[in-house]
């Protein structure tokens, strides 16, 4: 049977693991939505590089939120 201290001790090593995750993940999103808003910049289509922008500001959100808790 595992000790309670033993179960805190994986339940929190787990969170710590699932928040490097989330992390990562909306890491490499962010970069992503970047990349493509400055092409479509590039190419004048202002109005589409707007909106992947909205959501690069949504991850970069989304980040902040993740790295608080």
């Amino acid at each position: 049977m595992i000790s309670p201290e033993e179960r805190e001790s994986r339940l929190r090593k787990m969170m710590k693991e699932g928040k490097n995750s989330l992390l990562e993940h909306y890491s490499a999103l962010f970069v992503q939505f970047i990349d493509e808003a400055d092409a479509l910049f590039s190419r004048g289509d202002h109005a589409l590089g707007v909106d992947v922008l909205m959501k690069a500001i949504l991850y970069n959100k989304i980040l902040t939120d993740i790295e608080a808790s």
